[in-house]
């Protein structure tokens, strides 16, 4: 509606996959907002929250800015980049993961777990608090402790973020024709061991693979 009609209409690429937003672990369009953000800002690592809301795209239909703005709807989405312990990355999962899998349901929050773009690990759902997520790894190497990373995000609850909004950022990458976007749908999926105690994520350092997975606004999280 004007005026910004023409603003919101605004075709910034053509997906070639289903670009959804409903998996546990993962979703298509949340790996294009993952990709956006760590080539924009240049980290080596992303998250995107666990939110269950935003519209489906079919292969063949264009991304524009208004499903950019309707995929990023919060008051708080403001993009960030931290540097981030492996140490530190771990205990975010590990939060995330007893904010989903606790045994208590009165310590259950609701939510999916936070999407990672450029890491791998493994997660183990029935086991104990701090001991669900092993195999951490970035580019085929282990994630080390005391090491620092670049970490991209967006929509943070601590103050002081970066206040350029999320979809700015990934309506800049979307634009620039990085974002004619392979058919996430079926390589944002988790693939699962046999046990049903454990699921695989990956999201490898090649975006032609990617795959993702973890949410929980804590107030001592930088994203």
């Amino acid at each position: 509606m004007p005026p910004y009609e023409a603003k919101l209409a605004e075709k910034l690429a053509v997906t070639e996959g289903t670009l959804y937003r409903r998996g546990n672990f993962n979703g298509s369009g949340d790996q294009l907002l993952l990709d956006a953000l760590m080539d924009v800002q240049g980290a080596q690592i992303a998250f995107s929250p666990g939110f269950r809301w935003g519209t489906s795209l079919l292969p063949g239909q264009a991304i524009t800015r208004e499903w950019l703005m309707d995929m990023t709807a919060t008051t708080y989405s403001y993009s960030t980049v931290t540097e981030m312990s492996g140490e530190m990355i771990k205990t975010v999962l590990e939060d995330v993961a007893d904010n989903l899998f606790n045994p208590d349901p009165y310590y259950q929050q609701g939510g999916d777990m936070v999407r990672v773009g450029g890491l791998q690990y493994t997660c183990n759902p029935l086991a104990a608090m701090s001991q669900r997520i092993t195999d951490m790894r970035l580019g085929g190497k282990p994630i080390e402790a005391g090491k620092q990373y670049k970490v991209a995000g967006w929509a943070p609850v601590a103050e002081g973020a970066d206040k350029a909004p999320a979809c700015a950022r990934c309506g800049t990458w979307s634009r620039t024709g990085c974002a004619r976007t392979r058919a996430w749908s079926s390589r944002a999926r988790p693939t699962c061991r046999p046990s049903p105690a454990c699921c695989r994520t990956r999201a490898t350092s090649t975006r032609a693979e990617r795959r993702t997975p973890l949410q929980r606004p804590l107030q001592s999280l930088p994203w």
